[in-house]
């Protein structure tokens, strides 16, 4: 059998593509895949397998240097599957390739030893693999074709065991063991909220118990797929919290694609668990400093007022006017950040300025009193 031309290559490519996209077809929708796609569905075996290329070199070039290990990785599976499969559908990403396999079951064997010497080419071509660690996933095999899409699922499956199993190795689906599920809908809801409360009051500490709580679950009773499928719900959570709660902007550091590519990107589960804790808490502590910023300049300019007027009458309700904060607000946030109530801070600011007179014999105590804001000398001489 030839090596597809570049135009069946792109079809299936398409066809592979839309089918992760988009989820399992219809069954009528799969009657017209063989005319609309050209492919060529005959008795046999269909199965998924997924490449996964994680890069150790977080960096600018990732993307790009990915694309051409994709390519050489695409060049080497077409090369060895070519001979012995009736269809090869190969798609994906610069970091996740795809491959639909369609062959007859008297090559199951010989498809078995293809995948091992696909596996073990590209591991040991250093020039191909330089920083980089690739994982096969390979889903079960299956007589009906609308069921690639479900092979190709267990793959994907397969891959995300590499962070217990580790990376750089093959892993079959049905070699694996799958506790059961840990989390329902009703404990769903309750982390949900309880991120929300987090996000919302800014609570880096509950946030970082949250999450070690998740993950020393995780890594006894939870399936490596149900500990990515959390650390994604607390993705879209905290993206959508950010932005309503706080009008959070994303930047270059932090954003959903330089968050979902350190997911994608763990190859253990301590790496995952770093993923999805550090640049959370790295912007949850940026929005808190700067409401503290935000929220201590009125207390400074308040200070600064009591110090230039401190002779003058002073209300709390005058300065809150002055620093446009409600009264009550502003009392508990001058308390909160200084340690004491108002107006024993204007207290304080008075009898240091009258030790500083004090020190002056030409100038009497009910001068003193005048001078620093009391017009009652009896009362500011107890």
């Amino acid at each position: 059998q030839p090596v597809d031309t570049e135009d069946k290559k792109q079809i299936r490519r398409l066809f592979i593509n839309q089918l992760m996209e988009e989820g399992q077809p219809t069954k009528e929708a799969w009657l017209r895949v063989q005319e609309d796609y050209g492919l060529q569905f005959k008795e046999g075996l269909f199965q998924g397998v997924m490449i996964r290329i994680d890069n150790l070199w977080d960096n600018d070039s990732q993307d790009y240097g990915n694309k051409n290990v994709q390519n050489k990785v695409e060049y080497i599976l077409t090369t060895h599957f070519s001979g012995i499969c009736h269809e090869i559908m190969i798609g994906g990403t610069a970091d996740q390739i795809w491959m639909g396999l369609h062959y007859s079951e008297e090559h199951q064997l010989e498809v078995e030893d293809k995948i091992q010497a696909c596996f073990d080419y590209i591991f040991h071509v250093a020039d191909l693999f330089v920083a980089l660690k690739a994982t096969f996933g390979i889903g079960k095999c299956y007589h009906q074709p609308e069921a690639l899409y479900q092979s190709l699922k267990e793959a994907e499956q397969a891959v995300m065991a590499r962070l217990t199993l580790s990376a750089n190795r093959i892993i079959y689906y049905d070699h694996l063991q799958f506790p059961e599920r840990r989390y329902d809908a009703k404990q769903l809801g309750a982390l949900r909220e309880r991120l929300n409360h987090d996000f919302e009051i800014l609570d880096v500490s509950d946030y970082h118990r949250l999450v070690s709580e998740l993950f020393f679950v995780g890594k006894s009773k939870c399936h490596t797929t149900e500990m990515m499928a959390l650390c994604q719900l607390i993705k879209r959570q905290f993206f959508m919290d950010m932005t309503h709660l706080h009008a959070f902007v994303e930047s270059e550091e932090v954003n959903e694609r330089v968050f979902e590519r350190g997911l994608q990107n763990a190859t253990t589960l301590d790496e995952l668990k770093a993923a999805v804790q550090q640049p959370v808490v790295k912007v949850l502590e940026h929005i808190r400093n700067q409401k503290q910023n935000q929220w201590r300049r009125p207390i400074q300019v308040a200070k600064a007022y009591v110090e230039q007027h401190y002779a003058e009458a002073i209300r709390l309700e005058d300065i809150a006017e002055i620093v446009h904060l409600n009264p009550v607000y502003f009392s508990n946030s001058f308390k909160k950040e200084t340690g004491e109530n108002f107006v024993d801070y204007i207290h304080s600011i008075r009898i240091e300025q009258a030790k500083q007179l004090l020190k002056r014999p030409e100038i009497n105590i009910n001068d003193v009193a005048y001078r620093i804001g009391y017009q009652d000398p009896k009362y500011f001489s107890k």
